[in-house]
């Protein structure tokens, strides 16, 4: 897969540099509408999710967030904003994207974290496809370097796209200045259209408790007894017992006033 990325991101940059790919080329003064043209020959009606990774905005290899906790998967929201633009732009059939737009989603966001609100936590359950890795060495898929474009080869062994997984979690605000805040997970701040359904959300916020299981539409109150970054763990459970993972990074500025009376008390007791 990131060998036909790096191969399609030569193409994007020949294509810029020359104005023009071939003269039956209608638009592709943008990377989207290159996209769209490179892929355009291919049968989206074989594409199971209906949103394809080398279709959409070429930002970041998805497959590093696939709901596996690594090093490399810490969540934030200018990360988290990407990796939804990245699965929305994807989208290839002609029906109903299941992801609404970027702007729609940052209004709903922006909607839940006005006042004295609790700190929502936007997630992201999402299933896309990529193209396999040996999808043109196995002759699924055909690469025309005419046209510069990508089709479909006729009587195929297999299937040419694979199924994978994203997800990405975490705080919209990422520091208290207080030491203590408020977080919630709501309905309608998780797009997911895997097609199953959350059975848990627990979340390990780095406040010496360990994983906490939060309700939905329900506040939950941290308290940060030390000041410092704080790296969370968020896990969903869904209803086939798979368990999607990944972290973010909250800091302290200053510790909570009550956590700063319960280090106190403790000190003094002989």
């Amino acid at each position: 897969m990131r060998f036909l990325l790096s191969k399609i991101g030569i193409v994007i940059i020949l294509a810029m540099l020359n104005g023009t790919l071939c003269a039956q080329v209608p638009d592709t003064s943008t990377t989207e509408k290159l996209l769209q043209y490179i892929f355009q020959p291919i049968d989206k009606n074989q594409i199971p999710t209906g949103i394809l990774e080398e279709y959409g905005a070429p930002m970041l290899p998805m497959d590093t967030f696939k709901g596996t906790l690594t090093d490399s998967n810490r969540i934030d929201m200018n990360l988290w904003r990407t990796l939804y633009f990245q699965l929305q732009t994807g989208y290839c059939k002609t029906g109903t994207n299941p992801f609404p737009d970027i702007t729609t989603v940052n209004t709903t966001i922006k909607q839940n974290s006005v006042g004295t609100l609790p700190i929502p936590i936007p997630i992201i359950i999402g299933q896309y496809n990529s193209v396999k890795s040996n999808a043109f060495s196995s002759n699924l898929l055909s690469y025309s370097s005419s046209t510069k474009q990508v089709s479909d080869v006729a009587g195929r062994s297999q299937s040419p796209y694979q199924l994978n997984n994203l997800f990405a979690a975490c705080p919209n605000q990422n520091q208290t200045i207080k030491g203590s805040e408020s977080f919630i997970c709501k309905s309608n701040l998780i797009w997911n259209n895997s097609g199953k359904t959350i059975t848990t959300i627990q979340i390990d916020f780095a406040d010496g408790l360990g994983f906490q299981t939060i309700t939905i539409g329900t506040p939950i109150t941290i308290n940060y007894q030390s000041t410092g970054n704080k790296r969370w763990k968020i896990k969903i459970t869904l209803n086939d017992s798979s368990i999607l993972q990944c972290y973010s990074d909250f800091y302290a500025v200053k510790a909570s006033e009550l956590g700063a009376k319960f280090v106190s008390l403790d000190s003094e007791i002989p």
